[in-house]
């Protein structure tokens, strides 16, 4: 019915939320690849430093000319001498960054150990739908929302733990 349509719809959102941090993760990812190729770390203050042209000589913060000047401390060092900027990001997102299951059902009710969802075969927590066309065919949140059952079939939904 329409919860289950809005936790069909809260699946949805949590499917693109883990699309849009894989994504932006993506962009970290290639950013540290970038200056992990072309940046040096300045001596005193440690932020990464990309020599765009000129000599070996740099302060941290502006370029060679005085102009273009960006944070940093302005320390003067050796482009050579400075040890290469390494990314400390991972390949992409932590697993527990990503939501893999969505939210834990509203109604919380533990029903009779006997009764397990047909689909999916795991216990019932929260709301349980029982098909009126069928004979003891009971369905969890998850797998009623997912289309589990024949879509012109009618459930009663049983929000209380009873046989």
């Amino acid at each position: 019915g329409r919860q289950a349509a809005g936790q069909a719809a809260e699946q949805q959102g949590v499917r693109a939320e883990n699309a849009q941090l894989g994504a932006r993760c993506q962009e970290v990812v290639a950013d540290g690849r970038h200056k992990g190729a072309v940046c040096r770390l300045c001596p005193n203050c440690q932020r990464p430093i990309d020599k765009i042209e000129g000599g070996d000589s740099m302060y941290c913060g502006r370029d060679a000319h005085g102009g273009n000047a960006q944070g940093g401390c302005g320390h003067k060092f050796n482009w050579a001498a400075a040890t290469p900027y390494k990314s400390s990001m991972p390949s992409g997102p932590r697993q527990e960054q990503l939501r893999t299951q969505p939210p834990p059902p509203l109604n919380q009710t533990q029903h009779p150990e006997h009764i397990t969802c047909d689909a999916c075969h795991s216990a019932i927590v929260g709301l349980r739908f029982s098909c009126v066309h069928c004979p003891a065919a009971d369905l969890c949140e998850a797998c009623e929302a997912g289309g589990q059952h024949p879509a012109e079939h009618v459930f009663r939904i049983i929000d209380r733990a009873i046989d």
